[in-house]
């Protein structure tokens, strides 16, 4: 970002040159070796998606150890969606590093080794596709080399969640965190087979553990958050004053800490909306300006009238109403987009 903000201000020079120094101490830096390339480019404040696309596959494949060029590779067909080619390379790392006697013990919060990274990332891939068989060999992998700290029993918690398997899932997850307690991730994951399980109040307290240990973690956050409003959407008008505080203050926090994430946003501001309708009319058009949709339009052009409708200040009520109007507007108008796009 910093290299961004040189260039958006004409300052390209002083970029390269900070880039250049930073790569002469970490010559494998893919973010630097991208920059290096950006920076060079005709225009880099108007260089198009496509052309950044390319320029990252190149400073990946620029990676001279050959390991840890598979590895940025992965990644870069991770994020772009490219999956078959995803699973090569990070297979690569795996056949490469097989047997590799220097892989250090699990270290929490410590860089993963390659050989860890891989195995994590082509998990990950192979429990979205549904590939059991690969999923199952990385996960026989981790336990056999304890790659979690826990003798892969969070490689076989995470499978047998994504199997449904969640009794399964859960006794996994009971035994690593037998061994490490001090663990936000293993939290954050029981907590969400517990609440699979139907076991509300216990997703509830593994969730409020995961972000007692891990404060800043934007997963653990959003976990807690959707614990707590799920227990209250069962408790209905039983909601206690403590209980509805708790869920909001969780709500701000996730949405402090992933401000983009426009559906937990939509949450928070459903939850508010009865007890401070001006501010979840603000909230709603700072989403309609940001993601704009028919479904928030019609919200916002709801609430704006109910608020309208209780102000007695008149110049207020014709503020709030005009918003109301051009919310309806706006989503009429969208709607007719996607008929016409539809058809």
């Amino acid at each position: 970002q910093f290299c961004e903000a040189l260039a958006a201000q004409g300052e390209t020079s002083t970029a390269q040159a900070i880039v250049a120094a930073f790569l002469q101490s970490a010559p494998d830096n893919v973010t630097a070796l991208f920059y290096q390339r950006f920076l060079a480019e005709p225009d880099p404040r108007n260089c198009p998606a496509s052309r950044r696309r390319e320029m990252q596959e190149q400073a990946a494949r620029a990676v001279a150890d050959p390991i840890r060029r598979s590895l940025e590779l992965g990644q870069f067909y991770l994020q772009t969606q490219q999956p078959e080619e995803a699973t090569s390379q990070l297979q690569s790392v795996l056949d490469a590093t097989a047997g590799d006697t220097s892989v250090p013990a699990y270290v929490a919060g410590g860089p993963p080794h390659p050989r860890r990274a891989a195995a994590e990332r082509l998990f990950d891939l192979a429990r979205s596709r549904e590939d059991w068989p690969l999923a199952g060999r990385i996960a026989e992998t981790a336990r056999r080399e304890d790659l979690d700290g826990c003798g892969g029993r969070l490689f076989a918690a995470n499978l047998a969640s994504a199997k449904k398997e969640y009794s399964l899932a859960l006794t996994h997850l009971n035994e690593a965190l037998q061994q490490r307690p001090v663990f936000s991730y293993g939290y954050v994951l029981r907590s969400e087979v517990q609440a699979a399980l139907g076991k509300d109040q216990e997703a509830v307290d593994d969730a409020r553990k995961a972000a007692r240990l891990n404060p800043l973690d934007t997963m653990a956050a959003k976990i807690l958050a959707k614990a707590l409003w799920t227990r209250n959407s069962k408790t209905g008008e039983h909601l206690s004053l403590e209980q509805r505080q708790e869920t909001q203050r969780a709500l701000e926090r996730a949405v402090q800490l992933d401000p983009r994430d426009i559906g937990l946003l939509n949450a928070y501001v459903d939850f508010i909306s009865p007890d401070e309708p001006q501010k979840a009319v603000a909230l709603r058009q700072t989403i309609q300006a940001n993601a704009p949709s028919a479904d928030n339009a019609v919200k916002l052009g709801v609430l704006a009238t109910r608020v309208a409708q209780v102000e007695t200040d008149p110049a207020k009520q014709q503020a709030f109403a005009a918003i109301a109007r051009t919310a309806f507007e706006q989503a009429l108008d969208l709607i007719d987009q996607s008929i016409a796009s539809a058809g």
